[in-house]
């Protein structure tokens, strides 16, 4: 399993003495009722999102960067459920149904089987009856920390995950807007109307929203607590071929994939080569050699951007 580039992250949550989102984006996230920060029960970290009332929720403002529209996306969290009324969302967007923004993430969905399911208002104009896109073949279960993700490909493939399973795939509607792809908001346990039924209690942990990408496209294993930086590990490679003095390439790696950042500069030979590498406004010496071959191929040293 990779990490998504941490551009994509739009929204992420931890919980870990804040509810607030530590993307780059930094959305402000307000609460309603008593919903709070829960030191009891967690899955990871030091905290979890609380939500012990029917009714209580966190929530965006209106925001473009959360938009799905017809982009590849990550819908996830860990989830522990402890009450639910009927079509109870533990993800919302937009302001309740009957609205073309408004998509669901349904713990125990009665409308298909009393099993998690994920919804769009949109859908419904599609065929696709009461708009329920993907069903699991089981409920979330109450009682215990359970990992759920929706993601959409670059082919508008939509899967539903449940502890990495995959439970369900919709090959059908690849255009299909999930929303006005131009602003919406989204909430945790909100209901369907700003204060009307269909509501869940319970905890989550480690959510975010990830669009440009779906992270997951197969089984996997659910993930460890979620990176809040692009803090990874940063190695420079060679890029030229032996005896050149062109730029080397700096890539990042993320777990077992590589992003390409930009390309080193060679500077001497005033008593050393030096590979440097230019990077969010500052200049890093990532190698000190003899000549200007070895500088080509290395070793370089690793980055910590």
């Amino acid at each position: 399993m990779s990490n998504p580039d941490f551009n994509n992250v739009r929204l992420l949550i931890n919980a870990d003495g804040s509810y607030q989102d530590l993307s780059t984006y930094a959305h402000a996230v307000s609460k309603v009722g008593t919903a709070a920060i829960a030191s009891g029960v967690v899955k990871y970290g030091d905290g979890s999102l609380a939500a012990p009332a029917l009714g209580d929720r966190f929530i965006t403002a209106d925001l473009p960067e959360v938009a799905l529209g017809a982009s590849p996306f990550c819908l996830e969290c860990w989830l522990y459920l402890t009450g639910n009324e009927s079509y109870g969302r533990v993800f919302q967007g937009g302001p309740f149904w009957l609205n073309a923004n408004s998509w669901a993430l349904i713990p125990r969905d009665l409308d298909v089987g009393g099993v998690l399911a994920f919804s769009c208002y949109n859908a419904v104009g599609a065929g696709v009856p009461n708009g329920r896109l993907l069903k699991a073949t089981a409920p979330v279960p109450y009682g215990v920390w359970s990992h759920l993700a929706v993601t959409r490909d670059v082919d508008g493939v939509l899967r539903l995950f449940l502890n990495g399973v995959l439970e369900d795939v919709n090959l059908a509607h690849p255009t299909l807007l999930i929303d006005s792809g131009i602003s919406n908001f989204i909430g945790l346990f909100a209901p369907v109307t700003p204060n009307g039924a269909d509501r869940i209690t319970g905890y989550v942990d480690e959510a975010r929203l990830v669009i440009g990408e779906p992270v997951y496209t197969t089984a996997f294993t659910p993930p460890d607590k979620l990176p809040t930086a692009a803090t990874d590990h940063y190695v420079a490679s060679p890029g030229e071929p032996e005896g050149s003095a062109l730029p080397v390439r700096v890539v990042v790696q993320r777990a077992d994939t590589y992003e390409t950042l930009g390309e080193t500069s060679l500077i001497g030979p005033t008593g050393a080569w030096q590979v440097t590498f230019a990077y969010s406004g500052a200049v890093y010496v990532i190698g000190e050699f003899a000549d200007a071959r070895e500088a080509i191929h290395g070793p370089l040293l690793p980055l910590a951007l």
